[in-house]
């Protein structure tokens, strides 16, 4: 978040049913619109919840409609971002250096 602090992805996860094809718990990270600060990239952005909106998210009394309006992209300007190196792509890269703004010229 381009002012700092915690969020989270609006997601969906289910306990692997009792004699199930999946032996692991599933999910899913719910996806909307992206905003103008995304859509350079993606069409798409996941759905962010900023932390007053966690409990909210998590009610289990919570009906559909309850939670609709979270479903929606954050406002134009509420992302940071920096280029970062190829390495990020690799499914195997891990570690803090993957975060580290590069200089991208033009060939990359």
């Amino acid at each position: 978040l381009a002012e700092g602090g915690g969020f989270a992805f609006a997601g969906l996860w289910e306990p692997p049913a009792a004699g199930g094809r999946f032996t692991d718990p599933t999910f899913a990270v719910l996806t909307v619109p992206a905003n103008a600060d995304v859509r350079p990239v993606h069409d798409r952005m996941p759905a962010i919840l900023r932390p007053a909106q966690f409990a909210r998210w998590l009610d289990p009394s919570a009906t559909p409609a309850d939670l609709a309006e979270l479903l929606a992209p954050l406002p134009d300007g509420a992302l940071a971002s920096h280029p970062v190196g190829r390495a990020v792509n690799r499914a195997g890269a891990e570690g803090p250096g993957l975060l580290r703004p590069v200089t991208v010229g033009l060939f990359g």
